[in-house]
């Protein structure tokens, strides 16, 4: 009997771990903000990157995850609290190396199975580019100038969402909430009066706000 229970442990064992997948994800993100002085728009770009399936008790699953996660938005006719127009436009995106952990729920339907999910997530912005359509800034070396350190780079948040597992592909659709203010109100930045002045610009705009959005995602497992 002991031998018997000690061969059922291992066939389990060796189940559980041939179970577990390693898998290429792919897909598009759109990104917004919610953002005052601005007509906020969303923007479409896109994330890549690998996960890993691991199989638990009761149709509960963990994907633990390394994405490339591009988000932005772009930012209309900003107007100050004298109703002035000090810009036409402000684009803003971050391409973020991020850490999620998907906590799956759903039923094996055999051929299928659909299932919910929430996706705590921490990451940081590896990539930040602010472009600003205004007389302030007039070259492109300025703008670069202190694009790198008006943003903050660390972000976390969650997202939530449902999706259906197929053979070796995965289909999913989340929304999502990054947490946390977007402006670094300590970022160094030059003296230089136009400098100061986006500075005070996105720092006003981004003040408590981040991006949410949509993602739709593929999962191909190996």
């Amino acid at each position: 009997m002991k031998k018997l229970l000690i061969a059922a442990a291992l066939l389990l064992g060796a189940v559980a771990a041939s179970a577990q997948s390693f898998g290429v994800t792919a897909g598009f993100t759109s990104s917004n903000t919610d953002v005052k002085n601005f007509d906020p728009k969303s923007v479409s770009l896109y994330h890549v990157g690998v996960v890993y399936e691991i199989p638990l008790v009761g149709g509960f699953m963990i994907q633990p995850g390394l994405t490339y996660q591009m988000k932005g938005a772009t930012l209309d006719k900003y107007v100050d609290d004298t109703k002035t127009i000090k810009a036409s436009t402000l684009e803003t995106k971050v391409g973020y190396l991020e850490l999620p952990v998907q906590i799956q729920w759903g039923p094996d339907l055999a051929l299928f199975r659909p299932y919910v999910f929430a996706e705590p997530f921490i990451g940081y912005g590896i990539n930040v580019s602010n472009e600003i359509g205004s007389d302030l800034l007039t070259s492109k070396e300025k703008r670069h100038e202190w694009a790198d350190n008006a943003m903050k780079r660390l972000e976390y948040g969650c997202g939530f969402g449902i999706g259906i597992d197929f053979m070796m592909l995965q289909l999913s659709v989340q929304y999502f909430m990054n947490m946390g203010g977007l402006a670094d109100d300590n970022g160094e930045i030059t003296a230089d009066v136009a400098n100061e002045a986006i500075k005070t610009i996105v720092n006003n705009a981004y003040d408590k706000n981040n991006f949410s959005g949509i993602k739709i995602s593929a999962v191909y497992f190996f």
